[in-house]
C-alpha cells in the first residue's frame, strides 16, 4: 500500500474502545455493542477510503449492523473490524475485552462463514512446527523445543469455555501453564505472537482467524485452522465461500498479502492490551498499531481530554 492507514484505523478502534468502556460492568451486552458499533461506524467513515467491510462476525436483529461501504475516500479498500470482542463479558465487568481493526487491498481479507473453527496460533519461533491434525500435547512440545524451554515453562492462552475441557485436560497432562480467559481469542492470539503467552488453542470464532491472520502479517507467526460446521446449512456456506469442508487453512488462505494493516485497542484490561483507564477530565487508552510491508508495530498510550463533554 502507498499509505500506511494505521494511524486512521487505530483512531477507530480507539472511540469503539471509549464508548464500550462507559458501559462497562452495566450489564446490557446488546446497549454496550450497540453504542460502540455506531461509534467504530463514525471512525471508520473518517478513513480518506473507499472501504468495503468484508467481514461482519455478529449478526442479528438486536445489533446495530456495520455497513457495507465505509470511509470518506476514492481509493478501492477492504477493511474488517470488531467493535467489542468479548462485549458479554465487559458488560459484566470482566478482562480481555478489546476493538480491533484491519485493512488492505481488495481481495485480501477473505470472508469466512459464522460458524467454530478449531485454531491454533504459535510465534514466529515455531513456524510451521505444529499441526492442527496433532495432538495438543505434541504441539506444545514442538513449541517449547522452537522456544528453547521447558515444557512446564510454556504457557498455553484457551478461553475458558464449556467446549475446551478436553483440552484444558490435555494441556494439564503435559505439565504446561494455562491462562484462560474469559473472552476474547483474538487478544490470546496476539498474546502468543508477542510474547506473553507461547500458543494459542481451542475452538472460536471462524471470522476472527481472519483478524488474527492480518496480524501475523505484520508481526510474523503461524497459524492453521479448521471450519467446523455444525448443520447441512454451515456446510453449504462453506462450498458457497469456494472452501472445501475439512480443509486445514493458512495465513496465505485468509490474507495473501503483506500489505496490511492492523490496529487494537483494549477495553478491559487483557493479555495483550491495557484497558480503558478514566480520569478526572479524561481518559487514557492503550493501543497497538502494526503495518505488514514495514514489519513495524507501535505501542501506544494516548490520553483524551474531554473538556466536559466526551467527544465520541
Amino acid at each position: 500500500m502507498d499509505k500506511n492507514f494505521g494511524m486512521e484505523l487505530v483512531r477507530a478502534t480507539e472511540l469503539a474502545a471509549l464508548t464500550a468502556a462507559l458501559h462497562q460492568g452495566q450489564g446490557k451486552p446488546v446497549e454496550l455493542l450497540n453504542a460502540s458499533r455506531e461509534s467504530l461506524i463514525r471512525g471508520l467513515n473518517r478513513i480518506n477510503v473507499k472501504g468495503r467491510l468484508v467481514i461482519d462476525r455478529l449478526k442479528g436483529e438486536e445489533f446495530v449492523q456495520l455497513p457495507v461501504e465505509v470511509g470518506s475516500g476514492q481509493v478501492d479498500m477492504d477493511l474488517t473490524a470488531v467493535a467489542v470482542e468479548g462485549f458479554e463479558a465487559t458488560a459484566q465487568g470482566k478482562n480481555n475485552a478489546a476493538s480491533y481493526a484491519a485493512i488492505a487491498k481488495p481481495g485480501n481479507l477473505r470472508p469466512l462463514p459464522r460458524m467454530w473453527m478449531n485454531m491454533l496460533v504459535v510465534p514466529q519461533e515455531a513456524h510451521g512446527l505444529v499441526s492442527i491434525d496433532q495432538s495438543p500435547i505434541i504441539n506444545i512440545k514442538r513449541v517449547a523445543r522452537a522456544l528453547g524451554k521447558y515444557t512446564e515453562n510454556v504457557t498455553v492462552c484457551v478461553l475458558d469455555v464449556p467446549r475446551h475441557q478436553e483440552l484444558i485436560a490435555q494441556i494439564l497432562e503435559c505439565g504446561a501453564r494455562i491462562k484462560r480467559l474469559e473472552a476474547g481469542e483474538i487478544s490470546g492470539a496476539l498474546a502468543a505472537l508477542t510474547g506473553t503467552a507461547d500458543l494459542f488453542m481451542g475452538i472460536g470464532l471462524a471470522p476472527d482467524a481472519v483478524m488474527i491472520s492480518a496480524a501475523i502479517r505484520c508481526l510474523g507467526g503461524y497459524l492453521e485452522g479448521r471450519l467446523q460446521p455444525t448443520s447441512e446449512m454451515q456446510k453449504e456456506q462453506i462450498k458457497s465461500c469456494k472452501l472445501k469442508e475439512g480443509a486445514v487453512l493458512r495465513v496465505e488462505n485468509l490474507v495473501p498479502t503483506q500489505e496490511v494493516s492492523f490496529a487494537a485497542t483494549g477495553i478491559t484490561h487483557g493479555e495483550f492490551l491495557g484497558g480503558v483507564r478514566f480520569t478526572r477530565n479524561g481518559a487514557v487508552t492503550h493501543s497497538f498499531v502494526a503495518r505488514g510491508e514495514s514489519r513495524t508495530f507501535r505501542r501506544m498510550e494516548t490520553t483524551h481530554f474531554f473538556d466536559h463533554v466526551p467527544v465520541f
